[in-house]
């Protein structure tokens, strides 16, 4: 949040807010960090997906999200995890969601038989944008892995940016591949023709020849590469 790494920085930023800014965010004081932790364990993780939703929605109509060396936007998939200390539900923070944490945080065991938990998330960047503006958090379920959740976040991604034409790309490492998750993906880009792969390989194809041959080795052979895709 406002590139703060840590509840404690962004507390600290609302201590050093001007009077203006104060006026304009609403912020009356400094807003310790424990309060704000306090708020977030109560709150549905799908209502903050959904602001992030309209924060990112609302930069788009600003033309603030703009491909920036790409003629079309590109997303980019990745799964993060946050390792936990493993407490049962009953034993869960006070004002926190117990049964939320059992549905999505993962058990894992250590060989001396102490357990964890992971939360794991796939994150979705929007890449081509100048800032790498973040897209999308969606949580996976405890009961399945990265693969298992692709189909998932791509129809959540495909609903909730349709309208806006954000990206017309997406990519993923090689944890996402599957052959259900392929049909996924091949039913998406046969619903989306807007970006045909011909019109990708003639703009690679275009900076390949703008660019200096002393910074491209070899440029003749990838020039012939690609004219013979």
């Amino acid at each position: 949040m406002a590139g703060s790494k840590s509840l404690a920085n962004l507390e600290s930023l609302t201590d050093e807010m001007s009077v203006s800014t104060r006026r304009m965010l609403r912020i009356g004081r400094r807003v310790p960090d424990t309060t704000m932790r306090h708020m977030l364990i109560k709150l549905d993780p799908d209502e903050l997906r959904l602001r992030l939703h309209g924060q990112i929605k609302t930069a788009h109509r600003r033309k603030a999200l703009a491909p920036l060396g790409l003629p079309f936007g590109q997303v980019a998939l990745d799964g993060r995890s946050t390792a936990l200390p493993d407490v049962a539900p009953d034993k869960a923070p006070k004002g926190s969601d117990g049964k939320w944490a059992e549905q999505f945080a993962q058990r894992c065991s250590q060989s001396g038989g102490h357990s964890y938990r992971l939360m794991r998330t796939i994150t979705c960047t929007l890449v081509s944008a100048r800032a790498k503006p973040c897209l999308d958090a969606v949580p996976i379920p405890a009961k399945t892995n990265e693969m298992g959740h692709f189909a998932t976040v791509i129809r959540d991604l495909a609903k909730v940016y349709k309208r806006s034409r954000l990206f017309r790309l997406v990519s993923a490492d090689a944890g996402n591949c599957s052959l259900a998750n392929a049909h996924v993906v091949t039913q998406r880009s046969e619903d989306c023709r807007q970006t045909p792969w011909k019109t990708v390989i003639r703009w690679v194809y275009n900076m390949l020849i703008a660019a200096q041959p002393a910074d491209l080795e070899g440029l003749r052979d990838r020039k012939m590469a690609l004219a013979g895709v």
